[in-house]
């Protein structure tokens, strides 16, 4: 029968082996022919079982993966009468206080649908907290007693010519002594001495002894299978990985325990250089101002910084690990013609727009990457937020037009400029020459009337004028002062009475003896002179009322008259800079814009109710704190 040294000595070879596949490919390949012959000579086989997915992972002489079975799947080249006893073998394994090691005569059958008997061994694999993290298997094939002993010789020459040629330290101690009782070459030059018989203070310093003992302790006070870099010590500067197996029980020796040790020195160097570029990489990607996320041809997320991007529901998109369409939309299968697909069918970068239901907008970018055979192994994905980009197009578009629309304007301006100015100045200049040669009294009488009034037209567009530039450079200062509102009003009214055209009369209606307010009466007093003025332009009959009222904690004006009217289509245009809603009427077009600006400026508000051909109404409220004394009767 083979001991269970044997089955222990290759469990650990299988878990070194596994562990440094891509560590030591050059010793590998010798390393690989003698457990080829090993496992051969002692009629092997070995696999683990992935507890979390009921997998069954066979593996070759090599210790590669061969092939993965589900445990069910397996079961069903078991002998009827034992596929129960494993189930529930298996099962007992599991369980906090099982066994740490435990075995099973099992029938396997081949494909011609005969049976074989084997002798199965399982091994929990736990970590440093004791849990179990899956079962190691060896199969081996039971044959008669004779055949077993020549197989135990052979086994036993070729176990010590592995041993002997593996360039990996391995050396064998007794539990009870801590005595090594096998020492392999490797051993020897790594410490420069062959320890049999002795204890590892013969050996290495103190420090590393007492390292080395922490180990064998845990192993046997935890009852851990084997541990996986458990300590790192140096030794003749080179520094070593300790992996170290709890041995089985045999008739000379009760208990052993396996150490081996991997010079892991340039390996950790490498691996520091590769930790401080990955670092580096991560570094400048995070700050790029981009968010990127790399998925396989799989639709699978492989590496992404959306999260530490932190721009807004972005971060939501792609999730490391899940594929790209259950992250992104929740989608149980891949979009169809998605950015990703579209840059893997076209080999070239692919760009699309997407608006996200928080309002912000996307644009991202699909770069596929190649790998040496020119296929696309996966696709860079890009992700720029362009909603500021968006908005400041959008804002130059609009400053565009608007500068657009204000050289038209500036243009419309001088061209009105042009009409208004030349119109009073030629009344001016035509009615001057014609006052030095008019000798009747009454016609002088009215070319100086008219002359008066040019001459009040040039003066307010001039001053229209200089207003708007005001209000243009942002200069358009208030001057407030305590005045009497009713005392003001009624000067307003006596000066424009006698503008009124005949048959319309000019109503001011007074609600307040005195209305003292704080405001700038100059400013007050532009604003309603010029409604009084639009009201006496478009108002042939009826009346134009001028009247105040406290309202809303402040004091409102309001000039309403029975004129023409404005529709309501039209009432917007009227307070468009330069617009006049009849080129027959002298004006600028400026009025009613520097008045709703200049009611701005206190804070205040204009408002416009109009129906064609009743009239309308022009109300300026200014909000102050008015003190109002009532009118007595007498």
């Amino acid at each position: 029968m083979i001991t269970g040294i044997s089955l222990a000595i290759v469990t650990l070879l299988a878990a070194i082996t596994y562990r440094n596949i891509r560590k030591h490919k050059a010793e590998q390949r010798d390393m690989q022919d003698n457990i080829a012959r090993l496992m051969h000579a002692e009629n092997l086989s070995a696999w683990k079982y992935d507890i979390n997915r009921r997998q069954i992972i066979f593996f070759d002489n090599t210790f590669s993966p061969k092939k993965e079975v589900s445990l069910e799947h397996t079961l069903t080249r078991h002998h009827p009468d034992d596929v129960q006893p494993f189930i529930a073998l298996i099962d007992q394994m599991l369980l906090e206080d099982a066994p740490d090691e435990a075995s099973i005569a099992i029938r396997v059958s081949n494909d011609e649908g005969t049976y074989t008997n084997y002798q199965c061994k399982l091994q929990r694999v736990c970590g440093l907290h004791g849990e179990v993290k899956h079962l190691l298997g060896v199969h081996k094939k039971i044959v008669p007693l004779k055949d077993s002993e020549e197989a135990w010789k052979e086994g036993m020459t070729s176990l010590a010519y592995i041993l002997d040629n593996i360039p990996i330290p391995i050396h064998i101690k007794d539990a009870d002594t801590y005595r090594f009782v096998y020492w392999n070459k490797a051993s020897t030059h790594m410490f420069g001495v062959d320890a049999i018989g002795q204890t590892i203070e013969t050996v290495v310093d103190k420090e590393t002894a007492d390292a080395i003992h922490a180990i064998d302790k845990l192993v046997f006070e935890t009852k851990l299978p084997y541990c996986e870099r458990e300590t790192i010590i140096t030794h003749s500067g080179h520094t070593y990985e300790t992996i170290v197996h709890k041995g089985a029980v045999t008739n000379k020796v009760r208990k052993l325990i396996i150490t081996a040790r991997i010079d892991i020195g340039e390996t950790l160097l490498l691996q520091h250089q590769l930790e401080k570029a990955y670092q580096q990489g991560e570094l400048i990607i995070n700050n790029s101002n981009s968010s990127l996320a790399y998925i396989t041809s799989d639709y699978i997320v492989q590496w992404e910084n959306f999260s530490s991007m932190a721009l807004g529901a972005i971060y939501e998109l792609y999730k490391k690990g899940e594929p790209c369409y259950k992250s992104a939309y929740g989608r149980s299968e891949p979009c169809e013609n998605c950015v990703m697909q579209r840059a893997m069918l076209s080999k070239k970068v692919e760009q699309i727009e997407q608006q996200l239901e928080n309002g912000t907008s996307l644009e991202i970018f699909a770069t596929p990457i190649f790998n040496h055979k020119n296929e696309v192994e996966g696709v860079v994905i890009r992700a720029e937020n362009n909603t500021e980009r968006k908005e400041i197009i959008e804002a130059l578009k609009k400053a565009k037009e608007k500068a657009e629309e204000s050289d038209q304007l500036k243009s419309a301006f001088l061209a009105n400029m042009s009409h208004e100015i030349r119109t009073p100045l030629n009344a001016i200049v035509g009615f001057s020459s014609l006052l030095a040669e008019e000798e009747n009294i009454e016609m002088k009488r009215e070319y100086n009337h008219i002359i008066s009034l040019n001459n009040d037209l040039l003066l307010q567009l001039i001053s229209d004028i200089l207003d708007l530039s005001k209000i243009e450079s942002g200069t358009l200062s208030l001057t407030p002062t305590t005045f009497d509102l009713m005392q003001t009003l009624e000067e307003i009214a006596a000066s424009q009475r006698y503008r009124v055209r005949s048959g319309v009369d000019f109503i001011l209606v007074q609600p307040y003896q005195s209305c003292l307010v704080t405001l700038d009466v100059n400013k007050l007093t532009q604003v309603v002179t010029n409604f009084i003025v639009n009201a006496i332009k478009f108002t042939s009959t009826g009346s134009i009322t001028l009247s105040s009222e406290q309202k809303n904690g402040g004091i409102c004006i309001n000039v309403t008259d029975t004129g023409i009217g404005i529709s309501e289509e039209n009432l917007p245009r009227i307070f468009n800079r330069f617009e006049k809603l009849d080129s027959f009427v002298q004006g600028t077009g400026l009025g009613l814009p520097i008045c709703q600006a200049i009611i701005e400026a206190h804070g205040g508000k204009l408002e416009v109710t109009s129906v064609p051909g009743k009239g309308s109404t022009f109300s300026a409220w200014f909000p102050c704190t008015p003190i109002l004394t009532a009118k007595t009767n007498v």
